[in-house]
């Protein structure tokens, strides 16, 4: 009997301290739940092929926990639309900038053309090429001086100078050299010019027909100037714009 209470008592004195146990975890304060930081990448929505410019429905913003970031990898949108891949893009693949066309040295021109635009060598000298201050990025005007035949009634043609293609861009100065290549010395000082398929031929018309100098816009000027408002230049213009005196005629 004596027995029987004893163990009620443990039971009782164990189901207590149990109680206060479980109660006593309970009322302890949660921890809070870490954080996690994160980083906005730009990933491809879709696969992009190589060699395709990126549009902005092709990619988009996602977070990523900081540090788990690829080197490299992209995280503007601005960094990112319209340049050129040069390798394949898996859709959910953060885009990084070894799969982007950055620089031509590195990769070449064709990534660095708009569609529907043409790369075209032309070559200059000191004085054609405005005395080598011409950059990668410049825009030129060409003025080009060639003899023209008279019309009918006329005798004898004569040299004449206009202004001809204007605003080029200038996509590369001197010799192409792929990276990590050498330059080969005494070669002629070439511009490669960026152009519509049009004035590529131009281009060519000119440099084997003519004399062609260049003249270097300001920065940020792209107006085109409406050729019927500038006169060509030929000696009679001189002549009359100066008030220069002609030769008497030799009676033979």
């Amino acid at each position: 009997m004596k027995r029987g209470r004893i163990l009620i008592i443990l039971g009782i004195l164990l189901g207590v301290i149990t109680f206060a146990g479980v109660f006593f975890v309970l009322s302890q304060p949660k921890g809070e739940e870490q954080k996690v930081e994160t980083v906005d990448l730009v990933v491809a929505l879709q696969e992009i092929p190589e060699r395709s410019q990126i549009q902005g429905t092709w990619v988009g913003l996602r977070g990523f926990a900081l540090g788990s970031d690829p080197p490299g990898a992209m995280r503007r949108m601005d960094d990112v639309i319209g340049k050129t891949t040069i390798n394949r893009v898996y859709e959910g693949m953060p885009i990084l900038d070894v799969n982007l066309a950055i620089t031509a040295t590195l990769y070449g021109v064709p990534y660095l053309l708009p569609d529907g635009m043409v790369g075209v060598a032309f070559p200059i000298a000191d004085i054609s090429g405005v005395a080598g201050a011409i950059r990668a990025g410049d825009t030129v005007d060409l003025l080009i001086s060639m003899d023209v035949s008279p019309q009918e009634g006329e005798t004898g043609g004569r040299r004449t100078t206009q202004l001809t293609l204007q605003d080029l861009t200038v996509l590369h100065v001197g010799q192409w050299v792929a990276a990590g290549g050498e330059v080969e010395q005494g070669g002629a000082a070439v511009l490669i010019f960026q152009v519509t398929r049009q004035d590529a031929l131009i281009l060519k018309w000119v440099r084997e027909n003519g004399t062609v100098d260049l003249a270097l816009r300001p920065a940020t000027d792209h107006n085109i100037i409406d050729l019927g408002t500038i006169e060509a230049v030929h000696v009679d213009f001189i002549i009359e714009a100066y008030d220069l005196p002609r030769p008497p005629v030799v009676a033979e």
